[in-house]
């Protein structure tokens, strides 16, 4: 019944935030990957050390959430935060000792740490645990035991054995990517840092592929925020451009050779960057202009800031970085697709060089059923064919 289903609902949300008060309010904040070095350090190291004294394995945060990201704050802590971290093992180690690692620690480990509760619930119909208070037995810890070759798998859809082509590059989503850069390595027995920095940024060519793609996108709707103003539609100009906005900022990541995170931190992240002290207060007057005309102004000052930079890298002949009409009419643009085109005539492989006109999985989609789904980013494959 409809009603019963609201009810299981909101007694869900209801332990949900019992358990979150009741155990974290308490305690000071510190940033997740900082408290996750002190909790392998000190609580789940001399447990492996006592009990596991042979043992090889690499030990980290190197899987999703705000606090890899280094973003996590007060409010991060009502799920999936607190004294948490992946211990990784070999394929032969996970078989024979997994699960005994596991249940090790579910009898060793202290109820609490730094304040914290180590006591997780067990997982919502999300997947989705959080801190609870630990009242008897065993403590149900988040020190997840993997094995490297099928994390990767499941994160990236890739095995560390093989190389990767084009169209896997194309397909490795950036915020995952960008969790294995930002997060954390405390023992590194299985020397995973070697694939990390493997995977640490796209290389040459698919970054200058990605790029042309970011201009092309541009040039896309470049003149649609004056076509429309000039209509009297200052909504869609709008619209039009925050589209913009975004793509410029993505730009920017891709030309400081910074990986992006989705949207709840794609603010954060790029305020970080080195062109954000000048192009940060451009794009807020564009978000907040109510005139198209002063959009469009804003946004030329924004193209001028961005190709002064583009052409610092190097890659193609020095830009123009002056804003000029669009063919005949009154719009002020850049051609962000004859941009593209050049970029992608720097492009030395042929393989990279003759892949259509789609950029990364990203710049096609923003959607969270896809992205979060390998299955489903498999199908995509056949785009780049």
């Amino acid at each position: 019944m409809p009603w019963k289903k609201h009810l299981d609902c909101i007694f869900f949300i209801a332990q949900y935030y019992f358990a979150y008060y009741s155990t974290s309010m308490k305690a000071k904040f510190i940033p997740g990957l900082e408290l996750s070095k002190k909790y392998f350090i000190q609580a789940v190291k001399p447990i492996l050390e006592q009990s596991f004294p042979h043992l090889s394995y690499s030990a980290g945060l190197v899987d999703y959430g705000s606090d890899v990201l280094r973003c996590d704050t007060v409010i991060s802590m009502d799920h999936q935060w607190g004294p948490r971290l992946s211990i990784f093992l070999s394929k032969k180690d996970m078989v024979n000792l997994g699960t005994s690692i596991h249940d090790k620690l579910c009898d060793k480990l202290p109820p609490q740490f730094m304040g914290y509760s180590t006591h997780f619930s067990t997982a919502g119909p999300d997947g989705i645990r959080w801190m609870e208070p630990w009242k008897e037995g065993p403590v149900n810890h988040l020190v997840l035991i993997q094995n490297w070759e099928e994390f990767l798998g499941w994160h990236l859809n890739w095995s560390p054995e093989a190389s990767i082509n084009p169209t896997q590059w194309l397909l490795f989503p950036q915020q995952r990517l960008l969790t294995l850069r930002s997060g954390k390595i405390w023992q590194d027995g299985l020397s995973l840092q070697i694939t990390i920095d493997q995977l640490h940024y796209y290389p040459e060519d698919i970054w200058r592929y990605i790029m042309a793609q970011q201009w092309s996108l541009i040039g896309q709707e470049e003149a649609f925020l004056g076509r429309c103003g000039q209509e009297g539609d200052e909504l869609g100009s709008s619209l039009v451009a925050g589209r913009l906005v975004q793509h410029l900022m993505y730009l920017c990541f891709h030309m400081e050779k910074e990986y992006a995170p989705y949207s709840k931190w794609l603010g954060t992240a790029f305020s970080k960057l080195s062109c954000a002290s000048d192009l940060y207060p451009i794009l807020e007057k564009i978000n907040h202009a109510k005139k198209w005309q002063k959009r469009e102004s804003f946004l030329v000052k924004a193209y001028r800031v961005v190709l002064k930079r583009f052409n610092r890298l190097g890659i193609i002949d020095p830009l123009d970085t002056e804003a000029r009409d669009y063919y005949g009419r009154p719009y002020r643009v850049v051609f962000g697709s004859e941009i593209a085109g050049k970029i992608k005539q720097s492009i030395k492989a042929p393989e990279v060089r003759s892949l259509p006109s789609l950029g990364n999985i990203d710049q096609i989609t923003q959607s969270s059923a896809l992205l979060e789904h390998n299955h489903r980013i498999n199908k995509m494959a056949y785009l780049y064919e």
